[in-house]
């Protein structure tokens, strides 16, 4: 069982999320959920984050059973320097082209697994609308707390990307829009090396796992957009093909690549 806690200095907008989602949630008192691994503890305060280790969320009302050392707390950012450099100098770079090439000013898109909501925000400085979606209770609001940052901050000029809790394929019956793009990219497999694997990556890896129903999901996801579905892919892997999904064409991203398939015919 992985744990919950509420702090009085969490903002109102993710303590009125959190308590949706946990309804028996107070501030100061640890809720045990199944939907994370033991040892694992979310935190929301002045910043929401996550923790592991006999470090967690730094209580005595916790007890954390991870047996491997302590990672630091890990927060989503989106104000760290290096994203902000590439929404500051805007390049041909292979996301913005797969998911807006050839496509109307502003399109609707909507990123159907939103995780840090980097791959959002850079969409959103290239002028798409973005809606993102995110199915972990955990990174949902690790992600609202994220953009209410940045948001007070006033970092970003542009509209920033919108969030819903929940799948795409759950929540689409609810409105009569359609985006033009939907861009879906499915928890990878941890790599063994890898910078970016570092602890508190390690930690992020832990709490969300691997995708298990990445098939299903895209070939769902291909009805409901107009004009194509992105998927990013490790750059070595099969594409997600059915009888009604296959890739039209392929972008390059260096290390990743995106599968772009048009939408699925009834």
């Amino acid at each position: 069982m992985g744990t919950v806690l509420l702090r009085d200095t969490a903002r109102p907008q993710v303590r009125a999320a959190a308590q949706r989602i946990f309804s028996h949630l107070t501030a100061g008192s640890p809720v045990e959920t199944a939907l994370w691994a033991e040892g694992l503890t979310l935190v929301m305060g002045t910043r929401a984050e996550l923790c592991s280790g006999s470090g967690a969320a730094a209580d005595p009302a916790l007890k954390p059973r991870l047996r491997k050392p302590d990672a630091p707390p890990f927060f989503i950012d989106l104000s760290a320097k290096q994203l902000r450099w590439r929404i500051e100098h805007p390049g041909a770079e292979a996301l913005a082209k797969a998911c807006l090439h050839h496509l109307p000013e502003s399109p609707l898109v909507w990123d159907a697994s939103a995780g840090l909501g980097r791959d959002a925000l850079l969409l959103a400085a290239r002028g798409a609308q973005v809606v993102m979606h995110e199915r972990h209770p955990a990174v949902y609001l690790m992600l609202l707390d994220a953009l209410l940052r940045v948001q007070e901050a006033q970092i970003y000029s542009f509209p920033l990307p919108r969030l819903i809790y929940g799948t795409v394929l759950e929540c689409s019956g609810q409105t009569d829009q359609r985006p033009q793009v939907i861009y879906y990219d499915p928890m990878f497999p941890q790599r063994r090396k890898s910078a970016l694997v570092k602890k508190e990556m390690q930690v992020f890896h832990q709490l969300v796992g691997k995708d298990e129903d990445v098939l299903e999901t895209a070939a769902g996801l291909s009805r409901i957009c107009t004009r194509r579905l992105v998927i990013k892919r490790p750059v070595d892997a099969a594409p997600l093909c059915t009888d009604k999904l296959q890739p039209a064409y392929q972008i390059d991203g260096g290390g990743c690549r995106f599968d772009c398939c048009l939408p699925a015919r009834a």
